[in-house]
């Protein structure tokens, strides 16, 4: 790959001055119909599942009279950017001639583009709100952990389970030391993923017989994944992995899993709207306190007054549930989980993708932010290079790659022959 054709690539996610629009937004206009003629259905779903939601959104505001302000066209323009992003990525990764070293090569370029955008154009307000949220945290984290994946990935130590050890241990500590606790715990599933995946990729004497290897290889990887994660879970709450992992761990509440759900207090007023929400929902009102009406829980972990405060923060300002889905569901209704469904489907078969995790780990990686995200994050600074990136991830993991079909090919040769 030549430089001239490697800089743009570079450009595209480093030139983002704006947290939703970048060179890869503009840059995915072009790409918006080009796609039609390449007759892949899952990008006629997605191109349609987008704006699908910003269509509900206009509607929902129609039918409730309510104008599109400037912090909600912002909003609507993540959707938007994260969709032509996407195609762009698509378009750069998916080239024919490029093997999977090469596309990996072109991955760890967009995300060293996207981490050095991010250490230069990130920025918050000096407020309280946001007095304990560092570049790591609310930022870099992602952009940092992609890219460290991707430069292991196109070494020459990718096989390496104790290379992979040790990278998931180092992320999650990093993570912890920045308070972020969430991806300390998305680090160790990715490493308790790859870890399972690695193993004999030889080619076998034929090809059923390496279908069924990866058939108990995936099923082997889900189940060691589980018991990892609880084990994690129950030394923490113990206090075996120390006093400060377990203070982490159970920050929010008696146990790891209260902290879990209690970390986003949100979530308890979201199911009240949601009982309480129009089949069209609210539109994107300025003033939710107005429009509905929810009632103060009993808490033994959150004192009336942090509760107000939180009624403030959330319903103040628009709706800011922390969550993509009930920010999208309570403006535009019900409707929206048919796209957003959809899209959390995607993501969960493409993190047990066999060809993802062995091949685009990063990607990866990408996908169980994502869907952690999705439910449980507001939209951020540069979410839409992230979800642009779980785009490439789920076309990835849809459509098979040259490598992969040449060492088929290979397989029934050598089966034939022998």
């Amino acid at each position: 790959m030549k430089i001239r054709v490697l800089t743009p690539v570079f450009l595209s996610t480093f030139l983002t001055p704006i947290p939703y629009l970048g060179l890869a937004s503009i840059l995915g206009l072009r790409d918006l119909f080009r796609n039609f003629s390449r007759r892949n259905r899952f990008l006629y779903y997605l191109i349609a599942n987008c704006l699908f939601l910003v269509f509900l959104v206009l509607v929902s505001n129609l039918i409730n009279d309510v104008t599109l302000s400037y912090e909600e066209m912002k909003r609507l323009a993540v959707l938007i950017c994260s969709l032509t992003t996407g195609l762009y990525f698509i378009g750069k990764v998916d080239i024919g001639s490029y093997g999977i070293l090469q596309k990996n090569k072109v991955i760890l370029l967009l995300s060293f583009g996207w981490l050095l955008s991010s250490l230069v154009f990130w920025k918050l307000p000096s407020t309280a709100q946001y007095a304990n949220y560092s570049w790591f945290k609310f930022a870099g984290a992602t952009a940092l952990i992609l890219f460290l994946i991707q430069i292991f990935i196109v070494g020459r130590l990718s096989k390496s389970i104790t290379i992979w050890i040790l990278l998931g241990l180092s992320l999650a500590g990093i993570s912890i030391l920045n308070s972020a606790k969430s991806f300390a715990l998305l680090t160790l599933i990715l490493m308790f993923l790859r870890i399972g995946m690695l193993g004999d990729f030889r080619i076998k004497v034929s090809i059923e017989q390496k279908f069924s290897s990866n058939r108990y290889k995936m099923i082997r990887t889900i189940v060691v994944t589980i018991i990892s994660i609880t084990a994690i879970v129950f030394f923490a709450r113990s206090g075996l992995f120390g006093t400060r992992i377990e203070l982490l761990a159970a920050q929010y509440g008696n146990s790891a899993f209260d902290s879990l759900f209690r970390a986003r207090p949100e979530f308890t007023y979201s199911m009240q709207i949601i009982r309480d929400l129009p089949f069209l929902g609210y539109g994107t009102v300025a003033d939710p306190f107005n429009h509905i009406q929810l009632q103060l829980v009993s808490s033994n972990y959150l004192t009336l007054q942090e509760q107000h405060f939180l009624l403030n923060r959330i319903l103040v300002d628009g709706f800011n549930l922390h969550s993509w889905t009930f920010d999208l569901v309570v403006r535009a209704g019900f409707l929206c989980f048919i796209p957003l469904g959809w899209y959390a489907v995607l993501l969960v078969k493409a993190i047990f993708s066999l060809k993802l995790i062995s091949n685009y780990p990063g990607l990866t990686f990408i996908c169980i932010v994502s869907l952690e995200d999705l439910f449980f994050s507001p939209y951020s600074w540069f979410s839409s290079v992230q979800i642009a990136f779980s785009f490439l991830a789920i076309y990835m993991s849809r459509n098979p790659s040259k490598s992969i079909d040449e060492s088929r090919q290979f397989a029934k040769l050598n089966y034939h022959h022998n």
